[in-house]
């Protein structure tokens, strides 16, 4: 899920106005402003499958008696380690109902989990005439159930991918009183990971890349807009590769923060795949909303 994405965007608070805080939770984990210590965010998510693209990137919606729906509780955290360096990590609890003619299931558990580091070699406003420039380094642990472990008929109580994935990405943001500008690229390794008995799978390198763009429409109020691409090389099964395992698909949707009170802000964002022939490969179609809450210590 990629991404999805996880999404949500923060307004400045009275004392601490300007540019430096339009993004500091844009989408994602985000990042803490500048004066901050810590955060936590708690959010919900609903995620329906509306098709799939199948092996040729054609476009497949679902059947009347085929059905799939993702519902997440998750909490993330953030804190500053230094001015440059933040920690954070997040882990989520996944709900899944399945139906595929007269089957119907439900299954449950914690997700994958993450953990990362972000360093900020030029924070926001330190120049002028520089953009901010964050990398961020993680792992994802298989907190989850893989499908292999998953004992259900449809696979519903399966909840992760059961590897162990390194990640790292660079962005670039570009901001000013009431506007900003980011742009974000990453890469994803998955390690290798079990597969049947005796059997080793490992999921392609994956190349993520984000554009967003936020303005402050009112006192507190934030409006942005997401767009998203995601590709995923071809899986590699005892070491030998998969033939049209290869995967992509795009996404865009609009994100709103609003600031209740100077610790505390509102978020919510939608994620919409482009449900057309080309715009997907061997993926699942979701249109994806999110609900979430950030408490923000200072």
């Amino acid at each position: 899920m990629a991404a999805a994405v996880l999404l949500g965007l923060v307004a400045a608070a009275p004392a601490h106005a300007g540019a430096c805080c339009l993004s500091s939770s844009a989408f994602g984990i985000g990042r803490l402003a500048l004066w901050e210590d810590f955060a936590f965010i708690a959010g919900v998510s609903a995620s329906p499958v509306a098709g799939r693209w199948d092996e040729h990137a054609g476009w497949l919606g679902n059947s009347p008696t085929t059905s799939e729906n993702e519902y997440r509780a998750q909490l993330s955290a953030l804190v500053a380690l230094h001015p440059r360096l933040q920690a954070s990590a997040r882990i989520p609890y996944v709900i899944t109902q399945k139906a595929f003619g007269s089957v119907q299931e439900t299954g449950s558990g914690v997700g994958d989990s993450l953990v990362a580091l972000r360093y900020e070699p030029v924070y926001q406003g330190e120049y002028s005439f520089l953009p901010e420039v964050a990398l961020t380094g993680g792992v994802t642990i298989p907190s989850g159930r893989s499908v292999v472990a998953a004992k259900s008929p449809l696979k519903s109580d399966a909840t992760g991918r059961g590897a162990w994935v390194l990640s790292g990405s660079l962005s670039m943001e570009l901001a000013r009183d009431f506007w900003f500008v980011q742009l974000a690229g990453g890469v994803t390794v998955p390690l290798q990971s079990a597969a049947d008995p005796g059997h080793t799978e490992q999921f392609g390198v994956g190349v993520q890349a984000t554009l967003a763009g936020g303005i402050e429409v009112k006192k507190g109020l934030v409006v942005s807009l997401v767009g998203r691409f995601g590709y995923e090389g071809a899986t590699r099964y005892d070491g030998v590769e998969v033939p049209q395992t290869q995967a992509y698909d795009f996404g865009v949707g609009p994100a709103l923060a609003w600031q209740v009170a100077s610790h505390w802000t509102v978020q919510g964002g939608v994620d919409v795949g482009l449900f057309a022939t080309g715009f997907g490969l061997n993926r699942q179609g979701r249109v994806t909303g999110n609900l979430g809450v950030r408490y923000a210590y200072f």
